[in-house]
C-alpha cells in the first residue's frame, strides 16, 4: 500500500493562515444571486434561483454615490422605525456634533414573497451626510458634488441586470429598457419624508413599464437664518431607496409592482 502523504503541522497552520488571508483580502460582493438551497436568500418566479442581499453596509455604499466620496462611513442599522426616526447622521456642527466620525443611519423594511412566505428586503431608508457637510468637515477634496436618489437607484439597477446576465436568467418580466427611472420625490421636512411610510417606491405605468421613484430629503449645511433648524438636521441627504433585492424581485415577476 502506497504511502499517505502526510502534511507536517506547521505547513497545515500555515497553508490555513494563507488561506483566512486570502478570504479577509476579498470580502463578500455587496449584492449576489446564489441557488435556492440557500438558507439566506429570497424566492424568485424562476425557482431555481434566490436573491440574497448582505444590507448591513448598504447605507455606507450609498453615502458613496450621494456625496460622490471616498471616506468610508460608519453604517448604524436601526431596529425599529422610532429608533430611526430619532437618529441622526454625523458629524454636525456642535460642541459635541463636531467630534463625531462620518456615520450614517439606516431602516431596512421588508416585504413577503406571495409563494413562499419569505421575507426579503423591501425599502431601505438612508441618513446621510451632503456632500457640502463632509467637505466642511473633511476638506474641499473629500467629496465632488451632491448627487440624487435617484442615481443610487440607477446604480442598483445596472448591478442586478448585471448579476441576472451572469446567471443566465432569461424570460424577465421586464428587460433593463422597460425600467423607467423617475425623479426623485423631494420633500421639504422630516414629517413630509416619513409620510406614508413605507413609501410605495415602485409603479406599473400607463405604459407598461415598472417606473422607480426614490423619496429625498437635502438638506444644505447653510440655511437662512429665519429657518429654525437644529445642527444635526442641516448637511444632510436622506433617501428612501428599492432594495437590490426588492427591485430583482419586481424584475423577474417573484413580486409585482
Amino acid at each position: 500500500m502506497p504511502a499517505r502523504h502526510i502534511i507536517p503541522k506547521k505547513k497545515s497552520w500555515l497553508m490555513l493562515s494563507i488561506a483566512v488571508s486570502i478570504v479577509i483580502s476579498f470580502p463578500f460582493p455587496f449584492f449576489k444571486i446564489v441557488r435556492a438551497d440557500d438558507d439566506n436568500s429570497s424566492f424568485s418566479r424562476h425557482n431555481h434561483f434566490y436573491s440574497s442581499l448582505k444590507t448591513k453596509r448598504f447605507c455606507r455604499y450609498a453615502q458613496k454615490i450621494i456625496a460622490q466620496t471616498k471616506i468610508k462611513a460608519i453604517n448604524v442599522v436601526q431596529s425599529d422605525f422610532n429608533s430611526f426616526v430619532n437618529s441622526f447622521a454625523t458629524p454636525f456642527e456642535s460642541p459635541d456634533g463636531d467630534m463625531l466620525p462620518l456615520t450614517t443611519q439606516q431602516l431596512v423594511t421588508y416585504g413577503t414573497y406571495p409563494n413562499t412566505g419569505r421575507t426579503y428586503p423591501e425599502i431601505i431608508s438612508c441618513k446621510m451626510k451632503s456632500a457640502d457637510a463632509i467637505k466642511f468637515f473633511y476638506g474641499e477634496d473629500a467629496a465632488v458634488s451632491g448627487s440624487s436618489c435617484r442615481n443610487i437607484h440607477k446604480r442598483i439597477l445596472k448591478k442586478v441586470f448585471s448579476k441576472l446576465k451572469i446567471r443566465n436568467i432569461k424570460n424577465l418580466a421586464f428587460e433593463q429598457d422597460e425600467v423607467i427611472l423617475e425623479p426623485d420625490i423631494v420633500a421639504t421636512n422630516g414629517p413630509e419624508w416619513l409620510n406614508p411610510f413605507p413609501p410605495d417606491l415602485a409603479y406599473l405605468g400607463n405604459d407598461g413599464l415598472l417606473h422607480l421613484q426614490a423619496k429625498s430629503l437635502p438638506v444644505p449645511r447653510t440655511v437662512p437664518p429665519f429657518v429654525s433648524i437644529g445642527p444635526e438636521r442641516k448637511g444632510v441627504h436622506y433617501c428612501h431607496l428599492a432594495a437590490p433585492e426588492y427591485i430583482t424581485a419586481l424584475i423577474t415577476g417573484a413580486v409585482v409592482p
